[in-house]
């Protein structure tokens, strides 16, 4: 896919590094498996007093709760990264989370820009409900 001169320029300007867009991506990974698995063992404990609506709402709040809960802190790298302050806090996230090297999938041009823009998205609930579902 080939990027357009605002998109380029976008690009050019955005303060995240490659690394903090791999360790938010690495991090969301590890959470969202983490919760799968989790709902997964609920889900068959509760699958036959449940239905299949009831089912969707659990995993749509699960979702919620996990984005609500990575939201603050992932604003608080992307700032870090657009102060050239977020090594520490890549290292320390890697850390305290056993996060390993992810396979490295280079970003889409709209995945750096949502993570570059976060901070606008993110002054009210709706807004974190679109970078994060």
């Amino acid at each position: 896919m080939f990027m357009n001169t605002e998109e380029f320029d976008a690009f050019e300007r955005c303060p995240c590094s490659l690394e903090v867009i791999d360790t938010i991506r690495d991090l969301r990974r590890q959470v969202d498996g983490v919760r799968q698995r989790e709902l997964a063992r609920t889900t068959r404990l509760l699958s036959s007093s449940l239905s299949e609506s009831e089912l969707a709402d659990i995993e749509e709040l699960t979702t919620r709760l996990v984005n609500r809960l990575l939201h603050g802190p992932m604003l608080r790298l992307q700032e870090s990264a657009a102060n050239g302050h977020s090594q520490m806090y890549v290292q320390a996230l890697r850390y305290l989370f056993d996060l390993k090297e992810g396979e490295k999938i280079a970003p889409t041009v709209s995945e750096y820009l949502l993570i570059w823009n976060a901070e606008e998205l993110s002054t009210n609930e709706e807004g974190a409900d679109i970078l994060y579902g």
